[in-house]
């Protein structure tokens, strides 16, 4: 009866032990899950900050180009105001020499 009474113990043991282990088993595994969503929304985010230093990047270089333009065309202003200052003297001299 004892032997009988210690084996109905065991067996009760035994079945929370599988109890136990079966709940951090699927506490293990909603951890492992988490742990995925976690890592996947950390390669979304590292993807969204490259695509973003990708955009800086462009838009500094055309920030940069911009600049270029910007440059020339002061040059070219100012070439233009030269040579229309240049063809401004030009018809003086010509209105001076036909009126002499």
């Amino acid at each position: 009866v004892a032997a009988q009474a210690r084996a109905v113990e065991l067996e009760a043991s035994a079945e929370r032990e599988r109890q136990a282990r079966a709940g951090v088993e699927g506490q293990l595994e909603l951890a492992r899950k988490a742990l995925a969503d976690r890592d996947e929304s950390l390669a979304v985010v590292r993807d969204m900050e490259r695509v973003q230093r990708q955009m800086a990047d462009g838009l500094e270089g055309e920030r940069a180009r911009v600049v270029e333009l910007d440059k020339a065309l002061a040059e070219k202003t100012r070439r233009v105001a030269l040579l229309e200052a240049e063809v401004q003297a030009a018809r003086e001299r010509v209105g001076h020499a036909e009126a002499e």
